[in-house]
Parts: structure tokens; sequence; C-alpha cells
């Protein structure tokens, strides 16, 4: 199941640091994606993912000469950072789901076409269903339809069913294309029904 919605933003707070005015900053998340940061400019990141301390890092120079980590409020999962000579600021919020637009079910590599939706400050939700059942996982968290100006193209999106959890990943394409995929998959070449009950 797939559902379409305008974004709900909550407002965190924000932090203020300061850093060298002449080189790029490099923001580290808790999975390992760098985004750069040219002195003068802004970037959006969403979604933040923050590591196990609930914090990003960041560094700069060449030597990483300037480094050091910012705590990120709970709940947060987009951040805009802003650079204004040696000053930096951080704006946290929580992106969700708002007003819903649409709702339906997509089959397994089945594609659905949202042109006619505005894609400003729209966000999906997914949950999947069991293949011989009715039970479903939890709804996911709420991301943005396209990826942000020079955010990462990729991302994790946790869902959790009968207590255990497991990440779909999320990739966004040219063309206004977002396609969620299984990071760990299993054929049945038995012809017996096999399925695979867990991935670790």
């Amino acid at each position: 199941d797939y559902v379409l919605g305008s974004a709900k933003v909550e407002h965190l707070g924000e932090r203020t640091s300061n850093c060298s005015a002449t080189e790029p900053l490099r923001i580290h998340d808790g999975q390992g994606v760098l985004w750069n940061v040219a002195p003068e400019a802004s970037i959006e990141i969403c979604p933040l993912r923050p590591d196990r301390n609930q914090q990003v890092s960041w560094d700069i120079g060449a030597g990483r000469s300037e480094k050091g980590k910012i705590d990120c409020p709970s709940g947060a999962n987009r951040l805009l950072v802003s650079r204004t000579g040696r000053q930096v600021i951080w704006k946290f919020s929580k992106v969700d789901l708002g007003v819903e637009v649409m709702s339906f079910r997509l089959l397994p590599q089945e594609e659905k076409c949202i042109f006619n939706l505005p894609d400003l400050g729209l966000v999906f939700r997914i949950k999947l269903q069991e293949r011989f059942g009715s039970e479903c996982t939890d709804w996911s968290e709420a991301l943005p339809t396209l990826a942000p100006q020079a955010a990462a193209s990729t991302a994790g999106m946790c869902l959790k069913w009968k207590g255990e959890s497991f990440e779909l990943g999320v990739a966004w394409q040219p063309g206004r294309r977002t396609v969620a995929f299984a990071k760990h998959w299993f054929a049945d070449a038995t012809g017996l029904g096999v399925g695979l009950a867990r991935s670790v």
C-alpha cells in the first residue's frame, strides 16, 4: 500500500556553530552519507539520519582541521543548513504526512504516475502485506517524493512486522521517479513454495 499526502512540518529548533568561511563544510550522517555545503550556501537534508548518539558530524579543511558534532532533537528527520561567513545555522524539523491526497495499492514492479499532482511538499508512506495472508507491516516514516536538491539519491526506509524491523531501499531517479526496493531478496527455484522467513 502506498499513500501520498502534503507535508506537515514541525519545527524542532536550531543550533549555531562557527567554522572557516572559505572552505566547503562536509556533513556526515549516521549511515555514512556525505553532504558538501559551499561557503555562503545552504542545503536541505531529508531524510536526516543521525547516528546512534542522535548526532550528525561535520568537518572542514583539507586535513579536517576543524570538526565537531551537532545534537539533533528527538524526532528530527529534516535539516536545513545555512552558511553566512563563519556562522553555520542548523535548523531541525520533523516532516510527516499531513493531509492525505491519494492512497492506492501496487503490485511488485507496478508503477503509478503522479505527474498530475503537485510535487512541492509532497511526501509518501509505504506498508507491505504478507504474500499469503492479510497481515501488514506498520506504515513507514514519511519521505519526500522528490529528493531535495543536493541531497542523497538513496535512503533507507524502516518497516516493522510482527515485532521485527527490516529496511527497504528508496531511490530517487531522474524524471521524477521514486523506487522502493528490497535490499535482500530470495527466489524460490524449487517449485515447493519455499519462502524466506528472515534475512540477517
